[in-house]
C-alpha cells in the first residue's frame, strides 16, 4: 500500500513556519500520541524558519516545501530549499560559553531538531537542501 502523502509550500516569511504545525495533526492521524506528535510539530517548525533564514534569507518568492509521508508507526517529514549547502550535524552548543558570550546566543536550532525526532538525513538537491525527520510512535 502507498504511503498517504500530503504536500505543502509555505513562502519564507515569518509566521507561516506556524502552518507546518499541521504535522502534529498528521502525526496523530498516524498514530502518535500528543507529546511526539508536538515534538514532531515543533521540529518542523524550527526546520522551515531555519529554511527561511539561512537558505532563502526571508525571501518571499522562495517557498519553503513540505512532504509529510505516513506508515505503521512513523511520520517522515521532508522539508526543502532553494539554499546553498550545510553541514549537519553541526556541534552540540555550548551553554557555557553562550552564558559567557563567547557564543552567539542563537544557534540552538538543528540541535533541537535531532533531539526531537528519532532520525534526521540531510541531502543535497540539484538545487537546494533536503532535510529529513523522522518521528517513530508505538503503533495503536
Amino acid at each position: 500500500m502507498a504511503k498517504p502523502t500530503v504536500e505543502l509550500q509555505i513562502p519564507s516569511i515569518p509566521g507561516y513556519e506556524k502552518v507546518a504545525m499541521a504535522a502534529a495533526e498528521l502525526a496523530r492521524l498516524a498514530g502518535a500520541g500528543d507529546e511526539a506528535a508536538l515534538q514532531l510539530a515543533t521540529a518542523v517548525s524550527e526546520a522551515c524558519l531555519n529554511a527561511m533564514e539561512h537558505a532563502h534569507g526571508y525571501d518571499s518568492r522562495l517557498p519553503v516545501k513540505l512532504t509529510f509521508r505516513t506508515g505503521p508507526g512513523y511520520l517522515e517529514v521532508d522539508i526543502a530549499d532553494a539554499g546553498p549547502p550545510f553541514i549537519f550535524p553541526v556541534p552540540a552548543p555550548s551553554m557555557q560559553n553562550k552564558i559567557e558570550g563567547n557564543e552567539s546566543p542563537r544557534g540552538w536550532g538543528l540541535f533541537l531538531i535531532q533531539n526531537l525526532v528519532n532520525k534526521v538525513e540531510v541531502r543535497r538537491l540539484p538545487d537546494g537542501n533536503l532535510l529529513r525527520l523522522t518521528m517513530e510512535f508505538p503503533v495503536r
